[in-house]
């Protein structure tokens, strides 16, 4: 059974007790994920970082094209005691890994080379690929080998996700969540955006049981399509919509 650190962003976001109730449908990805695939993805992953040295507290950059790999990685992150840094390329990202002496870098193949640019201009030394890239640690190898317990995190002090100029810890970013939106566990959550979705919403509905539906853009026909009841904005907000609503279990 998948065990996550107690007070900690992923004991409370990913739950493998839901077990094969869906949890997040990547349209542009072409993945989907239950509950417990995404838990089991998300320990071993955090366990593979560990066993590759990752320190406590240490900060990780993220740059990541869709939504399922920004969501594996920064909750891999953040469930070995790092604290996850999600970049965006048109928003300075080199200025954030210097700022945040950031020695680690999870990408996806689209943006394998102009990490690797990164690399060259801030103190990046370890490039992780998640699909696999020329140059970088394959996210599939954090995944092999036994899976050892991972740290204790403390919820109180210990930073868990950089926003902006800012960072929360574990408690502060559960705290945050809530007063995004209202979401239930038969909601679906329509985002847009690949690796620039608002990680803190995604975890608000993953927490709730709520269905996440990614896709390239937000259109009535996908709102139609998959019941969705919740459409995600830009700045993590929320527009409650009434097509219909996915029942419960």
């Amino acid at each position: 059974m998948t065990v996550f650190p107690p007070g900690s962003v992923a004991g409370a976001v990913l739950s493998a007790a839901r077990g094969d109730r869906p949890a997040l449908l990547d349209l542009a990805a072409g993945s989907a994920h239950t509950h417990r695939e995404l838990a089991e993805v998300v320990a071993g992953a955090a366990g593979g970082l560990v066993r590759r040295g990752a320190r406590p507290g240490q900060v990780v950059g993220v740059l990541t094209g869709t939504t399922t790999a920004q969501t594996l990685a920064v909750h891999a992150v953040m469930a070995a005691d790092g604290t996850a840094a999600p970049l965006s390329p048109d928003r300075d990202p080199a200025a954030v890994l210097r700022e945040w002496d950031a020695r680690m870098l999870i990408v996806t193949p689209d943006l394998a080379e102009p990490a690797l640019e990164l690399a060259d201009d801030t103190p990046v030394r370890q490039l992780i690929c998640i699909g696999g890239a020329p140059d970088c640690v394959d996210f599939a190898d954090l995944l092999t080998g036994e899976q050892d317990p991972l740290p204790d995190i403390d919820p109180v002090s210990r930073l868990a996700l950089v926003m902006g100029r800012e960072a929360l810890t574990h408690a502060e970013l559960l705290a945050f969540m809530p007063g995004l939106a209202r979401l239930e566990a038969a909601d679906v959550l329509l985002v847009s955006g690949g690796g620039r979705v608002p990680v803190p919403l995604v975890a608000l509905a993953l927490q709730r049981g709520a269905l996440v539906v990614a896709a390239h853009h937000a259109t009535s026909e996908l709102v139609l399509q998959h019941g969705v009841t919740a459409i995600g904005q830009d700045g993590g907000t929320v527009r409650q919509v009434t097509y219909g609503r996915r029942g419960a279990k």
